[in-house]
């Protein structure tokens, strides 16, 4: 009963103890507008680009055999374990003014990959790529590679084994590790915080409003985005569902 007061009660509390008027009405701000634009921008930008090399790297670490690989893996889902801080600073330790690319590239707020979208993608990239790169792999371990193999015997290329045998058997669980991917992209904080202040993203901004004017400013924003998040789960399992009964 405890875990469960932990879990719930924060997020129900907060939700129904805003008035609905008192969201809309910071929901007309136009900055807030363009910070939630932002993360759901960004978010789906994140995802995208986490599926193409996500399931491209899942599938060689569970297929391919090679020295360094486990190192290798270890590397690839560390950003999950670490803080957000110091994923913030190992990026700008790359990506920022005096950084290893980052000097490469100034512009007037220090780097092109500073206070911009394209940092906020960057960090975003950083702490929830890991998520689909580690649910592919691990859905990939679990498929028979004797479908492959007879695949191959048919005269079937790599490619349309993968398509057409691999894939579709992977795919429920890529959607699932997708959505993770992109709520962890659109919950981001700490990363994006030190990669990219501004442009405003949802997190920063009710950060942002908590520090200059209090809870009560920040307030309506989270739940707005609890709302939103919620919606899009339901709809994410929705979709999973109907996959899944396809699929019988």
């Amino acid at each position: 009963m405890l875990a469960l007061f932990l879990l719930v009660i924060p997020i129900l509390w907060i939700v129904f103890s805003e008035k609905p008027q008192t969201i809309f009405e910071i929901l007309k701000i136009e900055k807030v507008q363009l910070a939630i634009l932002t993360t759901f921008f960004t978010a789906t930008i994140t995802s995208i680009i986490s599926i193409f090399f996500g399931v491209s790297l899942g599938y060689i670490f569970a297929r391919k055999q090679f020295i360094g690989k486990n190192i290798l893996i270890t590397l690839v889902d560390l950003p999950l374990a670490l803080p957000h801080s110091v994923a913030g600073i190992a990026l700008l330790s790359v990506f920022g003014r005096y950084g290893l690319i980052g000097q490469i590239f100034p512009s007037e707020y220090g780097t092109i990959f500073t206070r911009s979208i394209l940092g906020i993608i960057i960090a975003q990239l950083f702490v929830s790529a890991p998520i689909l790169i580690q649910g592919a792999r691990e859905t990939f371990d679990l498929i028979d590679p004797d479908f492959e193999i007879f695949s191959h015997i048919l005269g079937a290329s790599s490619f349309t084994t993968f398509r057409k045998v691999v894939f579709p058997q992977a795919r429920k669980s890529i959607l699932a590790s997708t959505i993770l991917c992109w709520a962890r992209a659109a919950s981001e904080f700490g990363a994006v915080v030190f990669m990219a202040y501004y442009p405003l993203s949802a997190p920063v901004i009710v950060f942002d409003l908590y520090n200059s004017q209090g809870i009560s400013a920040a307030k309506p924003v989270a739940v707005f985005i609890i709302i939103i998040s919620t919606i899009l789960f339901a709809l994410a399992r929705v979709g999973a569902r109907i996959m899944m009964k396809e699929d019988r």
